[in-house]
């Protein structure tokens, strides 16, 4: 899908204060390890990833949720009263019913002519949202939109620590290292028509493939809300996932060129979803792209779910990482297997 009239105006995030090191992680883990001779460090060599930042607990996804959707209001006050839509794209939500987005909306004050639901997907939920959210305002059903994610890893990550404690296993740590790269982490995102924008940062669309025979490699449940009375677990085939996903994304590259027209040499940068350096490194050589242009915020935020898209992409704004004038990719695969890109290009 390509548009002509959608642009994004601006991405706040927000992450918490409780940074846990992977040392630290390893060292709750150790009487695991040690029964299974591994040593402590083996976990952050084996991940590449440094830290990663925990809400406090018990802390519903809509408050941080909230707080971001806050301070992006707070910087285009005179969009607000444009606000069509709001849609939250995140894994963790307050409860089944109702959707979180409609608390986002209560907290935030916005009017009732707002349109509001959820959109679920996996690790990707967000991006697919930014393509409902596109949609509408393509075809000027809103003027401007919300997209919002807030995701909280505490409880799965610490469930899984207590599962490796109590029944140590080769497979089982297997299964739980994508577990273990987990973070949190909450953005919002303020998508407009072409004639309301003064940033000129153009989403010029993008393509979604999928190999649903892969749908059991990576599954996290049971699906309530956040926090859960009941243990939430996360098991994943990370071999088969890497292998499977880097066919899927090949596939999907080749759609996502001949929808948009970017070529390998089209983007000053990539923006990914967050699963590591060994999945970025095969995409990339795979792809035939540029590993020097990828802009990653894995190392210090681990793997936020689908705020981890969003969540680089702003992050790589603020640092420059994409300025006027040049185009970028923002590229993602999520348990399904679902492969998304979208291509951007900032006008001058």
């Amino acid at each position: 899908m390509r548009y002509n009239q959608v642009y994004l105006e601006d991405i706040a995030w927000v992450a918490p204060q409780n940074v846990i090191s992977t040392r630290a992680l390893e060292m709750k883990l150790k009487p695991a390890l040690d029964a299974l001779g591994i040593p402590v460090g083996h976990l952050e060599a084996l991940t590449g990833l440094k830290e990663r930042r925990f809400w406090d607990p018990g802390m519903k996804p809509s408050v941080p949720g909230t707080e971001a959707s806050r301070i992006l209001l707070g910087r285009n006050a005179d969009l607000s009263s444009k606000i069509g839509a709001l849609v939250n794209g995140s894994v963790c939500r307050d409860y089944l019913e109702p959707a979180t987005a409609t608390v986002l909306a209560h907290e935030l004050g916005l009017p009732q002519n707002t349109v509001l639901f959820d959109v679920s997907n996996a690790c990707l939920g967000f991006a697919t949202a930014m393509s409902v959210v596109a949609n509408m305002i393509e075809l000027n059903q809103v003027e401007a939109a919300l997209v919002v994610s807030s995701e909280g890893s505490l409880e799965v990550v610490e469930n899984t620590i207590s599962n490796l404690l109590s029944n140590p296993s080769e497979k089982a740590l297997l299964a739980a290292v994508p577990t273990l790269t987990l973070g949190s982490a909450a953005v919002a995102m303020l998508m407009v028509n072409k004639r309301l924008s003064k940033k000129k940062l153009q989403f010029v669309g993008g393509v979604s493939l999928n190999d649903a025979r892969q749908s059991q490699l990576c599954i996290w449940g049971p699906d309530t809300g956040f926090p859960s009375s009941i243990q939430h677990t996360m098991a994943t085939d990370g071999k088969t996932l890497l292998e499977t996903g880097t066919v899927l994304a090949a596939k999907t590259w080749d759609k996502f060129s001949l929808e948009t027209g970017f070529d390998k040499k089209s983007a000053h940068a990539y923006f990914c979803h967050q699963v590591g350096p060994i999945h970025t490194s095969m995409v990339f050589k795979t792809l035939g792209l540029d590993a020097s242009k990828d802009y990653s915020s894995y190392e210090v935020h681990g793997n936020t779910g689908s705020a981890a898209l969003p969540l680089t992409l702003g992050m790589g704004i603020e640092a420059d990482a994409i300025q006027p004038g040049q185009k970028a990719v923002l590229m993602g695969i999520g348990s399904g297997l679902v492969c998304t890109m979208y291509a951007l290009e900032w006008h001058v």
